[in-house]
């Protein structure tokens, strides 16, 4: 489900580009740095809710 959402993020920024030019870099860059930060912050939620971490950092803000 994850890879089938980044596939589609990823074509959405290619098209996104390719219509607006520098601002659609600059709109697809922002898109995607802020879908690796979701991603990597599901991750690291899904690696808190694991039992066997016992004396691990809560990365929670």
């Amino acid at each position: 489900m994850i890879a089938l959402f980044g596939r589609v993020a990823v074509l959405l920024c290619t098209y996104v580009l390719i219509l607006l030019g520098p601002f659609g870099l600059y709109l697809g860059g922002l898109f995607l740095l802020l879908l690796g930060v979701h991603l990597g912050w599901m991750y690291i939620e899904e690696a808190d809710n694991r039992p066997q971490i016992k004396y691990g950092r809560k990365w929670k803000l």
